[in-house]
């Protein structure tokens, strides 16, 4: 690579005034910048050519690259900005998902305003810094701004999964969506999709790999969010249960498992606010 620098100081050497003009087309290029590390594209007169001495060529560069390494420059500026507003866009998009706004880990809340101050507001703080100057450099920053938004509560509050009800999310559905796309989807499950309404049942899956029947008592539950429900009841019932039944509040839910003599029947959870409940019953 020729280097601005040094072709400025070799034709001024030579007894010729030197001006830049940049191959980039950037409406703010200062013709009078120091060119260390951009890369010369081409000059006016061509070389070669005869011209007087002290008259003036103009030396054409790209300096795109070298201030993006510098973190500096047009490119740079419009990835940090897209930085710091995706970040921010995918905390909304993450706390969308939830009905009120909020989302909850045991029994703390957190809203987005808890994931946008975790925001560095600087895209050198950005989890993924392309090397090289991207194309796009907007849709660069925000592409990893909302990523690093949405997961930001998970890398650095600790935070394993955030829940409303039965739905649940963690940091592997991050983005959740590209909020430049349109309209956020809501969170889709694997499996048992379908909500059910009181009389209805359906089959679940423990985490020992047990196989359970869910009976809806009232309102409409949905059945894998039934199954996280429970599998996250069984997992900390051990540790934070109350009384004989080891009862546990869960986002919204209580859950409390049967007694022994009322086999089959394995336990119970039921809304907080009365909009449903459910019987795990053991067997399919």
């Amino acid at each position: 690579m020729n280097d601005g620098a040094d072709a400025v100081t070799t034709l001024e050497g030579e007894g010729f005034s030197v001006t830049l003009a940049d191959a980039d087309e950037e409406p703010l290029f200062d013709t009078t910048r120091d060119a260390t590390g951009c890369e010369v594209q081409d000059q006016d007169p061509a070389a070669g050519e005869f011209i007087a001495e002290g008259e003036e060529i103009t030396v054409v560069v790209s300096c795109a690259q070298v201030d993006w390494e510098n973190q500096e420059g047009a490119a740079w500026d419009a990835f940090d900005a897209a930085y710091s507003s995706g970040f921010d866009a995918g905390c909304d998009a993450l706390f969308e998902q939830s009905p009120n706004g909020s989302l909850y880990e045991d029994d703390y809340e957190y809203s987005a305003i808890d994931c946008q101050n975790e925001n560095p507001g600087d895209g050198s703080e950005a989890s993924d810094v392309p090397q090289e100057v991207p194309t796009d450099p907007e849709a660069a920053g925000t592409e990893v701004g909302e990523l690093d938004g949405c997961q930001a509560l998970f890398e650095n509050q600790s935070v394993w999964s955030l829940n409303y009800g039965t739905d649940s999310w963690t940091e592997s559905d991050c983005p959740i969506s590209s909020t430049a796309a349109g309209p956020v989807e809501r969170k889709k499950t694997a499996k048992h999709s379908t909500a059910k309404q009181a009389g209805d049942s359906c089959k679940i899956t423990q985490t020992d790999g047990a196989a359970m029947t869910v009976e809806i008592g009232d309102g409409r539950v949905n059945c894998s969010g039934a199954e996280a429900l429970w599998n996250e009841y069984l997992r900390r019932a051990p540790s934070e249960g109350i009384g004989s039944g080891a009862a546990v509040q869960l986002e919204g839910w209580a859950c409390i498992a049967a007694p022994a003599a009322q086999a089959p029947r394995a336990g119970s959870c039921s809304a907080t606010d009365s909009s449903g409940s459910f019987t795990v019953i053991t067997g399919t």
